[in-house]
């Protein structure tokens, strides 16, 4: 007679605090993209003729609304790991390197590729986490409705979510 091997269940409903990583970011961007059988999409522009670009710098994204919808509440925790986030005062003007600046103080990624895809689940019309960059400054503005939030694996995330967990869970 032998053994199962059997895995535990974990029960993993409902929101799931994440790490700001390179991973975490290229798996929500993908899962939001819009592909052929989308029934809405939502484009994000960061560099808008609008505010100054060249008709060429404009390169717009095309998610999904209904995953950008389902991925808001992960793109906001996400965003409010960055430093400014957890600020009192917030400057007006973020530059590209102050939204790759954890609350640590520390670039959460070298990949200007993975920054970018970052910036652009931000600034889509479904979480307004930034506005688009600004020519004359290049720089963005973070939403007051950013609230900081920790890493999990920030040694005092356990105290900290039991604090905070009503505010993210449904």
């Amino acid at each position: 007679m032998g053994f199962l091997n059997k895995k535990p269940i974990i029960k993993t409903e409902g929101f799931q605090p994440l790490e700001l990583n390179a991973g975490n970011v290229q798996a929500i961007f993908n899962r939001c993209l819009a592909k052929a059988d989308s029934k809405g999409v939502s484009y994000a522009s960061l560099f808008p003729t609008t505010h100054g670009y060249e008709v060429g710098a404009e390169k717009q994204i095309q998610f999904d609304t209904a995953a950008l919808a389902k991925n808001k509440r992960t793109i906001e925790y996400l965003f409010g790991q960055i430093q400014e986030a957890h600020r009192t005062k917030r400057p007006n003007d973020l530059t590209a390197d102050d939204l790759n600046t954890t609350y640590l103080g520390n670039h959460w990624t070298d990949d200007k590729g993975i920054l970018l895809k970052f910036l652009y689940l931000g600034v889509s019309p479904e979480t307004l986490c930034i506005s688009p960059f600004m020519k004359k400054t290049a720089t963005a503005i973070m939403a007051p409705a950013v609230t900081p939030t920790l890493s999990p694996k920030d040694p005092t995330f356990p105290a900290w979510w039991e604090a905070h967990k009503g505010e993210w869970e449904d």
